[in-house]
């Protein structure tokens, strides 16, 4: 950010999830302003699902809280299971599951962390979304949030 920042260049810095962190506002200082991360998908999940009191109840048991991905991650590992059990039970090698496995996706559906975990035909999840930030005045602020 800095060494962009110095060629007088007028572009923004654009990153992920890496990018949107203290690490990078501490390293960059002022330079950071402006800088865009993109963060996604992000699946919500709405009060009474299970995802919405996920950190509480870990913390009841004493287990340390996941970051942010962990129950989209959690839901995915779920997901891609379920698409394997159908696929490789049949055969006897990967190579030969390989055609057999193509297209499973479209037929996972389960209620996840994240609630109901579905597919569309491309393979992404409805109502996933990315989250954009931005830095202004020295914070990260989501796009269209504030």
């Amino acid at each position: 950010a800095r060494r962009l920042a110095g060629t007088g260049l007028p572009a923004t810095l654009v990153g992920g999830v890496n990018l949107r962190s203290e690490d990078f506002m501490t390293a960059a200082g002022t330079a950071a302003e402006g800088a865009v991360a993109v963060v996604g998908p992000r699946v919500g999940s709405s009060p009474g699902q299970p995802a919405g009191d996920l950190a509480a109840r870990l913390a009841e048991q004493g287990i340390e809280t996941p970051g942010p991905f962990a129950a989209a991650a959690y839901d995915a590992g779920i997901a891609v299971a379920q698409a394997l059990s159908r696929c490789l039970s049949a055969e006897e090698a990967a190579a030969q599951a390989r055609f057999a496995c193509v297209g499973e996706m479209d037929d996972v559906s389960f209620r996840g962390v994240t609630g109901e975990v579905t597919f569309d035909r491309y393979g992404d999840r409805p109502g996933a979304v990315p989250a954009v930030f931005v830095v202004r005045e020295g914070a990260w602020h989501e796009v269209g949030a504030d």
